[in-house]
């Protein structure tokens, strides 16, 4: 969707999930793949090395 951090925590928040937050593994390896603005298939890569589950 090419959104911002912000307009993402806004989104998160609007659909009622909480809002992305760094010192949680699974959280924190979105934020980065988002700041670095990472396709869905490459943050998923590195979910997947770090054994966290996966985007959908």
């Amino acid at each position: 969707m090419k959104l911002s951090l912000d307009e993402v925590q806004t989104l998160l928040k609007s659909a009622g999930y909480p809002a992305l937050y760094v010192k949680l593994p699974f959280d924190s390896v979105v934020l980065y793949g988002i700041c670095k603005r990472l396709s869905v298939v490459e943050i998923n890569e590195i979910l997947f090395e770090y054994e966290l589950e996966t985007l959908g």
